[in-house]
């Protein structure tokens, strides 16, 4: 059953990621794109996790959890914000290995934070993570490449923002019941991807132009959140979690297939290949 459940949430991802390029390519303004697909991404998840939520509601007593909370939104309200923008600097092959920068930040967290105890075979699955990361960003000397390294940069300033909210959620999760949890870094973020207000014709406009598009990206995106929780709870993280990060290589092959994104392609999928190994070296 995990099993199944993983490869449902690897595959969500994977699609999420190629149809989030045909969005943000196609999008004028970013951030109302952001803001629609994320109202979206609350109703699935209060749908999804409401009734749970109620059942297992508590409140923590230790302040640092309220704090640890407000940390993780910060970091994933401001990816959220930037998130469409991410996948405009950069194609859906190489915006999903670059993403994994957000493993590393999240691993780094883990042991300056909770005081994990640092591995060699951990220390080597960063090191093979941010190796990927140079080759998805390598450009030869003429010039010939599908994207810029200023591009690179700023998808790997958004992507680690991502990180960021990870980082904290391990320590702010821990004091609230899961289902409750997962309802309030859904919503809490929200409030710093919404400011300033973007005036209500914007909106509209995005609604008439992408809205079943985003309507379908945000199922996706919940669901496969949902997927990898639910395996999460019947296995442990190190057979789980590498399973789900094959959605890297389905992204890049999708990418390649669907949206005809073939620069470079031998150095995507090795690197796709490599984040992937990195990222079970530091879960095991």
């Amino acid at each position: 059953m995990w099993l199944t459940l993983s490869i449902s949430a690897c595959i969500s991802y994977g699609t999420l990621v190629v149809l989030q390029r045909v969005i943000a390519v196609e999008s004028k303004n970013p951030r109302a794109t952001s803001i629609i697909f994320n109202l979206w991404c609350i109703v699935f998840s209060f749908l999804l996790f409401l009734p749970k939520g109620f059942g297992e509601f508590r409140i923590p007593e230790n302040p640092l959890a309220y704090i640890y909370l407000l940390i993780a939104a910060l970091g994933y309200g401001l990816f959220e914000r930037w998130r469409m923008r991410a996948s405009q600097l950069v194609d859906a092959s190489s915006g999903a290995v670059i993403s994994n920068i957000g493993v590393v930040i999240a691993f780094i967290g883990s042991v300056v934070l909770a005081g994990e105890s640092l591995r060699l075979e951990q220390v080597a699955g960063a090191l093979l993570i941010l190796f990927a990361l140079l080759l998805v960003s390598y450009q030869k000397k003429n010039g010939a490449s599908s994207i810029s390294p200023r591009a690179v940069m700023g998808a790997l300033g958004i992507y680690a923002l991502m990180g960021l909210g990870w980082m904290f959620d391990q320590s702010g999760s821990r004091s609230f019941s899961p289902s409750f949890y997962m309802m309030l870094v859904w919503t809490v973020p929200f409030l710093f991807l919404v400011f300033p207000i973007i005036s209500r014709k914007d909106l509209l406009q995005v609604s008439r132009d992408a809205g079943w598009k985003l309507l379908i990206l945000a199922s996706l995106n919940v669901l496969g959140y949902y997927f990898q929780v639910q395996a999460l709870e019947i296995e442990k993280a190190s057979f789980v979690i590498p399973v789900v990060n094959f959605s890297t290589l389905v992204a890049v092959l999708s990418g390649m297939f669907f949206l005809h994104e073939r620069g470079g392609i031998v150095r995507k999928l090795f690197g796709a290949v490599l984040a992937i190994l990195g990222i079970m070296c530091i879960v095991r």
